[in-house]
């Protein structure tokens, strides 16, 4: 990999939260991702454990967010804050599958969606977790050292420095 390279974003999903500004900077987004494929949430740091929601098919006997149509692996997790994009939010993210209708159907070209009862759901864990957290915070001064020391901890087992 060159420098280039190194430094280009990878592209990655996430919900726009108001999708009438998608293609500019600054769109208001929640992240999602696979933290190197973790299954239980007891395996994130504690930051992670507190924000991050699992996108069903993943541990489907928690509380989970849905999509139309349902998500494509089981190891996703929606963190639930929203951020402005630093990158151009390019276009929706499509099925992996790009020959052929899967099992169900679905057209390979499908878009993801969160909408109805899911973006309900997903307001109410963001403004639940962000509200707990502040919470948490102030009860516990050394929470947020406390948690910043403990993602950089796992950062680096995860993902070590080459």
């Amino acid at each position: 990999m060159n420098d280039a390279q190194a430094r280009r974003p990878r592209v990655r999903p996430c919900i726009v939260m108001n999708p009438a500004v998608a293609g500019d900077r600054k769109v208001p987004i929640i992240l999602m991702g696979t933290f190197h494929r973790p299954q239980r949430r007891e395996d994130l740091p504690e930051i992670l454990q507190h924000f991050c929601a699992p996108a069903y098919p993943h541990n489907p006997h928690e509380p989970h967010l849905h999509f139309t149509p349902e998500w494509e692996n089981n190891c996703t997790w929606v963190i639930a804050i929203t951020y402005l994009s630093v990158h151009r939010v390019e276009a929706p993210w499509t099925r992996r599958s790009h020959t052929a209708p899967d099992s169900t159907g679905e057209d390979a070209k499908t878009t993801f969606k969160c909408d109805g009862e899911a973006w309900d759901r997903l307001q109410y864990e963001q403004a639940t977790r962000l509200r707990t957290w502040f919470k948490r915070c102030q009860e516990d001064p050394y929470t947020v050292p406390r948690c910043l020391e403990g993602y950089r901890q796992w950062r680096a087992r995860v993902k070590p420095h080459h």
